[in-house]
């Protein structure tokens, strides 16, 4: 995995929400900011909804 792709799950893991993800990483990757948004959007939606459809323990 690049360096990018874990500072995102870095961000991810610590709580972070989508813009302090992509203010953290280098202005170069910040240029694809609407791809990561929509990538983040999604994938975020998804491990909601799985965490959601778990029962309690």
């Amino acid at each position: 995995m690049h360096k990018k792709g874990r500072a995102i799950l870095a961000g991810i893991s610590s709580g972070k929400n989508i813009d302090q993800i992509i203010e953290s990483l280098s202005p170069n990757v910040r240029k694809k900011s609407v791809q990561i948004r929509e990538i983040l959007d999604r994938e975020i939606s998804q491990s909601a909804a799985i965490r959601n459809k778990r029962p309690a323990i």
